[in-house]
């Protein structure tokens, strides 16, 4: 445990490190909340919410849960 605590600064320095880095990667970050872009190519589902938008137009879907 003395060598643990032997190092402290090294151990500041890299979470700083790692903190710093993570930090300057979030301008680059982006939100995709559309859900058929998590379900793969052929599901079922994605096809037949395909098939709605081009028969009845594309709408914004809105899921509520609690």
């Amino acid at each position: 445990m003395e060598k643990f605590f032997k190092y402290t600064w090294v151990m500041v320095g890299v979470i700083t490190a790692v903190t710093v880095f993570f930090a300057a990667q979030l301008p680059k970050a982006s939100m995709d909340n559309n859900m058929t872009d998590f379900l793969p190519a052929g599901n079922p589902a994605r096809l037949a919410s395909k098939h709605l938008d081009a028969q009845y137009g594309e709408e914004i879907t809105i899921i509520v849960g609690a």
